[in-house]
């Protein structure tokens, strides 16, 4: 029996470090989660308040070319139609003009605005002690994941209210 005993204990030491071990990789398994970013981007604070700005801004430009077509409108019928020529490039430069600050803008306004998300996104997962936390943006980047893994409606809380100051 005496003999034994080394080579029970071996075997007992092999079954519980292999259990045992099992045990602490399943302990530490990563969290992770994924989002929907065109969700996420739609319903954030900050993209809407943008929008809202460059719809203004379009407004404001509509109502300068509207303006400027009346004008013509008039033009037209004194029959001076070198004045009416002028006034119509004009009005296409201007409108180009506007077509052209518009989608810069907009451009500059996504640019901003998904730096900010990424900035939030990333303290979420900090804060929430995620190890991996993926964008699906719909091109495939992620072709299936359990719908108990999405975080967009976290996600989306979470940055809503760094966005408001909370």
């Amino acid at each position: 029996m005496k003999k034994l005993l080394p080579y029970l204990f071996c075997v007992v030491f092999v079954v519980l470090y292999t259990f045992g071990y099992d045990l602490l990789k399943a302990e530490k398994a990563p969290k992770q989660g994924y989002f929907l970013t065109q969700l996420v981007f739609q319903d954030f604070k900050g993209t809407k308040e943008m929008t809202a700005k460059l719809n203004k801004q379009q407004q404001e430009q509509k109502h300068l070319l509207d303006s400027l077509a009346a004008s013509i409108t008039v033009l037209e019928s004194t029959q001076n139609t070198r004045a009416v020529q002028k006034a119509k490039e004009g009005y296409q430069k201007l409108y180009q003009q506007f077509a052209t600050s518009n989608q810069q803008t907009m451009e500059r306004y996504n640019s901003q605005i998904w730096t900010q998300i990424n900035q939030y996104v990333n303290e979420f997962g900090k804060e929430q002690d995620y190890q991996f936390l993926f964008g699906a943006n719909g091109s495939g980047t992620i072709m299936f994941a359990d719908s108990s893994l999405n975080m967009t409606k976290e996600v989306l809380v979470y940055i809503n209210n760094k966005y408001d100051g909370k």
